[in-house]
């Protein structure tokens, strides 16, 4: 009976070693789970505040530095809302793509795990109307601003385009205009000085956006010409000479989400790549 008592004493024990000693691994499991979860989301957190200070040091430089004021208002014709690019072409890059080097070289030399992508912005500085997909865009040689939209069908967002000119060596207005008749809205202001006065130049149109569609603006052949085709897209040349203003206004349905809409630097500029986390990230600029 003693030898019993003994073996069943020592089962038992062995039983409460081994339940002991299995939530000590379950205890410490749950702690470096913890743990564990707990460094990756101060890590994450890292990681976006690192995001946050490249986007907004990016777009300090933009708006200091870029020449380009983008707006986003509904004050001057209450069937639209309007999102406006100003600027004068040719446009002078210069500072700005010399401080984004600045900022790409900073970056990468302190956190080897991130590289910014800046070569598309230096070559075109393109802006994207999100999330409508209208591409603000410039050429190589920076004397043309293009506008492209990726729907310009009768149910898109884009209703037309307002093109306030100022600054011009010349506004004479005979030039023919070709174009086809629609329901795409166009309105043209040009003029030589005073953005506030009255404009030496006045077209307003509406037309076929799938069409060819062209307005010229001063003495041939130099001319400060707007083209419109291939669903609504815009290229603007200045050949006139000169530093003309352009303010570039498209008319979006005045029903658009507001807290939706936004202005990005394009593509994947910021790439995160952490190795500890194995996490990879990408993210476009927000400018507006």
């Amino acid at each position: 009976m003693a030898r019993v008592k003994g073996f069943l004493f020592t089962v038992g024990f062995m039983i409460f070693c081994a339940a002991l000693l299995t939530l000590i691994v379950i205890i410490f499991s749950t702690t470096y789970q913890e743990d564990k979860r707990f460094s990756e989301i101060v890590a994450l957190d890292r990681l976006q505040t690192l995001d946050n200070s490249i986007q907004h040091s990016i777009k300090e430089a933009f708006t200091s530095y870029a020449g380009i004021n983008v707006t986003f208002r509904k004050e001057d014709n209450p069937d639209f809302t309007d999102v406006m690019f100003n600027e004068t072409i040719p446009n002078n890059v210069d500072a700005f793509n010399f401080n984004l080097d600045y900022i790409k070289l900073l970056v990468e030399s302190e956190y080897n795990y991130t590289f910014l992508n800046v070569s598309h912005i230096k070559e075109t500085l393109p802006l994207l109307v999100e999330p409508y997909n209208i591409l603000y865009t410039h050429n190589f040689a920076n004397n043309q601003i293009q506008i492209i939209p990726e729907d310009a069908s009768p149910t898109s967002m884009l209703k037309g385009y307002r093109f306030v000119v100022t600054n011009l060596i010349s506004t004479e207005c005979q030039v023919q205009n070709i174009y086809v008749n629609g329901i795409f809205i166009v309105e043209i202001e040009a003029s030589e000085s005073d953005p506030f006065g009255n404009p030496n130049c006045i077209k307003n149109f509406v037309i076929d956006p799938d069409k060819n569609n062209k307005f010229s603006i001063g003495i041939p052949p130099d001319l400060f010409t707007i083209e419109i085709s291939n669903g609504g897209g815009v290229t603007i040349t200045n050949d006139q000479g000169g530093s003309p203003k352009v303010a570039s206004i498209l008319y979006l349905d005045p029903n658009i989400d507001y807290n939706k809409t936004k202005v990005v630097l394009p593509g994947s500029v910021i790439r995160i790549s952490d190795p500890y986390l194995k996490v990879y990230r990408k993210d476009s600029i927000r400018i507006l």
